[in-house]
């Protein structure tokens, strides 16, 4: 079975998977591990909802006064999308179109991540739970928010607790998978990283 076959199968045994309630303690250590992350690399494979892929890095920084950190995710060519979070602003560039465009960072995914605290509890919400051995899965959405969008945060439970990955899930139910490798933590990054130049 080929790699990308058993991600979309792992992901959708994920979601049918029985909804059960999350434990209060596991809860707190989601938001303690997701808030202790300042800086974050890794290598992702992609696997959009018709079933094309792309290769890239992601990164993250984490922390600080503002409300929201940073994120850069670039892909290897000769796809030359980009997505910039520079703290402000997200910022896709179309190399297609060869359009930038600009949104509320609040009105994207990628706010589930970056919030400067990651509280499950109040403006978000885990409202699903799947376990798959060592895999756990949990779906998260905005809380008070019935459009249909929400983040799936795919973890490793053993050896270590870690973050492999997400899905995300737009209002009309349109999918993309994100899976980390060669993740590494608390690394110095480079300030141009989320900075866009057009």
């Amino acid at each position: 079975m080929t790699y990308i076959l058993r991600t979309v199968l792992a992901t959708v045994l994920m979601i049918m998977a029985t909804q059960a309630a999350v434990d209060p303690a596991l809860v707190k250590k989601v938001e303690n591990y997701l808030n202790g992350i300042k800086t974050y690399r890794a290598r992702i494979l992609q696997t959009n909802d018709n079933g094309s892929t792309q290769k890239g890095w992601f990164y993250m920084e984490r922390g600080g006064r503002k409300q929201f950190g940073k994120m850069r995710i670039e892909y290897d060519a000769p796809l030359k999308d980009l997505m910039i979070v520079d703290g402000h602003d997200f910022i896709f560039y179309d190399d297609q179109a060869k359009e930038k465009n600009t949104y509320d960072i609040e009105a994207t995914p990628a706010a589930f991540l970056l919030r400067r605290k990651i509280d499950l509890h109040n403006d978000l919400k885990i409202v699903e739970k799947a376990v798959d051995g060592t895999e756990l899965g949990l779906k998260v959405i905005r809380s008070g928010d019935e459009s249909g969008a929400a983040l799936i945060l795919k973890f490793s439970t053993s050896p270590i607790f870690k973050l492999n990955g997400w899905a995300v899930i737009d209002p009309q139910g349109l999918m993309t998978r994100v899976h980390l490798e060669e993740v590494n933590i608390g690394m110095s990054l480079d300030a141009n990283l989320f900075k866009y130049k057009g």
